[in-house]
């Protein structure tokens, strides 16, 4: 028997579904820019911190508690806000 844990009734239609994989793209310009400002305040690693808890969690956090399909948009949003954010502090 599986975990009942996450499991929704969110029905999605084609059009829907096909936002939902593309709108973490739509995160990244503003992960980006507001990766920069934020290192510069806090330090790399602080500001490591912080993406972790803020857009991490609260993203991933509202991907498995939806009840809508826009609190899954918003935590795609937030996912790929953190993608960029992560991927530049890591390269440098």
């Amino acid at each position: 028997m599986a975990c009942m844990l996450f499991y929704s009734d969110i029905q999605l239609t084609h059009e829907q579904t096909s936002w939902l994989t593309s709108i973490a793209q739509l995160g990244f310009p503003l992960g980006g820019l507001c990766s920069g400002p934020l290192m510069g305040i806090l330090g790399m690693r602080l500001a490591s911190l912080f993406c972790h808890l803020a857009f991490y969690v609260a993203g991933f956090g509202l991907i498995a508690f939806a009840t809508t399909v826009e609190m899954l948009y918003a935590g795609r949003f937030l996912c790929g806000m953190y993608q960029v954010m992560f991927t530049k502090k890591s390269s440098q």
